[in-house]
């Protein structure tokens, strides 16, 4: 036999003996070994899987159903379900390893197995039973319990976390958080209190407005989402299913009306606060008041116009500016961008230090002008007047000299100064200090050569 051909056998051979293995013999291996661990598994399913679970206990019996994506509590009170708490108990069921199973035992109540003491736990998927186990008394050393399967006479002894998880309490199976969405899937919110309404409506991934009637005003990307925010954090404190109570709250007019993109409905939030103690707040379609932390509601509901208005004094995207011309009662400043880095007019003066740079731009996007404001006609440009005292005067273009932005920051000899902003079209008032900030940040800028 040639060389060639003796290859040739071998490889057939290899390949023979490795689909023998890959197709007979591990498949069987992994088989055996599953096999070894759910016989000694109490539960042996997916809790994945799962869409309806049981729990009966001595004092009382929960129902819980998968709907949709989230788990709710049927009976004995119709409620949303805290998921963790429904997942851990599956978790730690699926996974309860017998530390020893007992083949020939006592009587059921030496176990605390007896049908009026166990806890009993059915899980189901579809109309199958997944699971089906009762949970007894733990062991003298607190660290196991007593477990069987339903219709089986073996008792098993299994970590106790299956135990703790199944007598965790009603309130606690119960979902604290009072609202869930997604607020990237936020079109609009309307916030009613004090007979004002104030409505913000998504623009864009950043961008929101102010709806007033027929006007629009922009609001601060930021700002707009603090409702949002806040609303999320609400948890409950403690729970009241009385149906007059529901009633009376979902009449208040204290409310906030949350859009979201279709096909998810809008949440309407109703919140009532009493004279003392808690707020309570109601969900429409919900049978539940809760009670919530009454200055979480209080800052909720302190949401102004003026607190979500856009109050920047520059929002133009730097990363379009090409020249900015800046003027004060001394100090006149030009630069252009060149690539990455900003420099005079006259390039042999060298590049404006980066780090200087970066630390004008976070001061110019922090100015913020303070209510109340007047409406200018957006575009109007900043005056061309002599600047005294702390005025100042800014100007962004843009390619071809269009005029991206401008503010104009006025001396009157008052406590603030006066500003005047070109996009938003806005005159109002700016901290003399911050105007102080603004123009020690630009005497430090300089050559990066000169440092």
């Amino acid at each position: 036999m040639n060389a060639a051909r003796r290859n040739a056998v071998l490889g057939a051979v290899a390949l023979a003996l490795a689909a023998l293995w890959f197709g007979v013999l591990e498949p069987r291996r992994v088989a055996r070994r599953a096999e070894r661990e759910a016989a000694v598994r109490l539960a042996p399913f997916d809790p994945f899987a799962v869409d309806a679970l049981v729990l009966e206990r001595p004092a009382d019996t929960l129902r819980f159903v998968v709907r949709g994506t989230h788990w709710e509590l049927v009976a004995p009170v119709h409620d949303l379900a805290e998921p963790g708490r429904v997942e851990r108990l599956l978790g730690a069921l699926a996974d309860a390893t017998a530390r020893r199973i007992l083949r020939d035992p006592a009587a059921p109540g030496t176990y605390g197995l007896a049908t009026d003491a166990a806890i009993r736990v059915v899980a189901t998927e579809g109309d199958d039973t997944v699971a089906c186990v009762a949970l007894g008394r733990r062991t003298v050393e607190r660290d196991a319990v007593y477990a069987r399967r339903c219709g089986r006479r073996a008792v098993w002894i299994v970590p106790t976390d299956t135990r703790r998880y199944a007598e965790t309490a009603i309130e606690d199976f119960r979902s604290r958080r009072i609202a869930r969405f997604d607020r990237s899937l936020v079109r609009a919110w309307t916030l009613a209190r004090d007979g004002d309404t104030l409505r913000c409506v998504r623009r864009g991934p950043h961008d929101w407005a102010i709806v007033d009637g027929p006007d629009t005003l922009d609001a601060d990307p930021d700002s707009a989402q603090v409702p949002l925010r806040r609303l999320r954090g609400w948890r409950a404190l403690a729970f009241v299913d009385d149906p007059d109570v529901v009633r009376a709250v979902l009449a208040s007019p204290t409310w906030i009306r949350v859009e979201r993109d279709p096909p998810a409905p809008a949440i309407v939030v109703h919140a009532w606060l009493p004279p003392r103690g808690a707020a309570r707040t109601a969900v429409e379609g919900q049978a539940r008041v809760v009670e919530v932390q009454r200055a979480d509601v209080a800052a909720l509901l302190a949401t102004r116009r003026a607190s979500v208005r856009d109050r920047r004094l520059l929002r133009a995207d730097f990363s379009r500016a090409v020249r900015l011309e800046y003027a004060d009662a001394d100090t006149t400043v030009t630069l252009v961008r060149s690539g990455r880095r900003w420099e005079p007019p006259n390039p042999t003066w060298g590049a404006v230090d980066p780090d200087r740079m970066a630390a004008l731009v976070r001061r110019l996007r922090a100015l913020r002008w303070e209510p109340p404001a007047e409406d200018l006609a957006p575009g109007s440009e900043p005056g061309e007047g002599v600047l005294r005292g702390d005025a100042l005067r800014l100007v962004l273009y843009g390619g071809n000299g269009r005029v991206l932005d401008a503010f104009e920051l006025l001396d009157d000899g008052g406590v603030d100064l006066g500003a005047r902003t070109r996009r938003a079209g806005v005159r109002a008032r700016v901290g003399r200090e911050a105007a102080r900030r603004l123009r020690a940040l630009v005497r430090r800028l300089r050559p990066a050569d000169d440092r």
